[in-house]
């Protein structure tokens, strides 16, 4: 029976990324059609890396959100060994197929998670639920794992934020520079190039905020759907409870994140 504990996830993610890796620079080794050039599988390995960043900073987010909900128990049947499972491998498919990797990675578990049996399903069927909430533009994962469908989604969304706040934060830095290199350049009857470097690095900022701010919108909305899935027939109308403990939950981990 599958042991779906942290250090078994991680080595499955990792396996799945090295035959990924592998299969492509045997295209790039054969000389195939559509194979990577040398630069792209730099870019690929690069990218892999940032994944699995992203998938360890996910499940930070979901420990810290099942913490305060366990607090509350708004939910004693929370079943945090699939949630954290499912927080590290959501995006395992995400390079097979960046649209539809929510309803792959279920597919992407099996092939590397070594020999199973019959008394495994049940772990492939809470994964596949969870995992594929997260990306719906419907949230509707059976009632048994939908808080931890919950759960996963907002803080795949958080992580979505914070990332984009970081860069908000590289473009603020970049702009100071170039506001000083202008100064100094202004004193040197140099204007022109620094100013055009100020101006790129400003309308670079203007985009990181608008996309910021679009994803705290996108959070909200996101919100918004698993309230009405928690209120709606398909879950009994019997858990607004839950919804209620999430949000607290939600704030008190990421109120400076969100910074509403």
């Amino acid at each position: 029976m599958i042991d779906w504990n942290e250090l078994n996830c991680r080595s499955m993610l990792e396996n799945y990324y090295a035959a990924l890796l592998k299969r492509e620079e045997q295209k790039h080794i054969n000389h195939e059609k559509k194979a990577k050039t040398a630069e792209e599988l730099e870019d690929l390995k690069e990218k892999i890396e940032k994944k699995q960043i992203h998938s360890l900073r996910v499940l930070a987010f979901c420990r810290d959100i099942a913490a305060v909900l366990t607090e509350s128990n708004p939910k004693p049947g929370l079943n945090e060994t699939m949630l954290y499972a499912a927080a590290l491998l959501h995006d395992i498919a995400k390079f097979d197929s960046n649209k539809y990797h929510h309803r792959l990675a279920a597919s992407a578990i099996k092939t590397v998670c070594g020999p199973y049996g019959p008394e495994d399903s049940a772990g492939f069927f809470a994964l596949d639920e969870i995992i594929t909430a997260h990306k719906t533009r419907r949230f509707a994962p059976c009632p048994e794992y939908a808080a931890e469908a919950a759960i996963l989604r907002m803080a795949d969304k958080l992580d979505e934020i914070y990332r984009k706040t970081q860069k908000v934060q590289e473009a603020e830095a970049g702009v100071i520079q170039a506001e000083q290199k202008f100064e100094k350049a202004a004193h040197n009857e140099k204007p022109k190039k620094a100013a055009k470097k100020l101006q790129d690095k400003e309308e670079k900022l203007i985009k990181r905020e608008a996309s910021l701010e679009k994803a705290k919108v996108d959070f909200i909305q996101n919100r918004e759907i698993i309230h009405t899935f928690f209120e709606s027939e398909h879950h009994g109308g019997c858990d607004s409870t839950f919804y209620k403990a999430l949000c607290k939950a939600l704030a008190l981990r990421c109120d400076s994140l969100l910074n509403f």
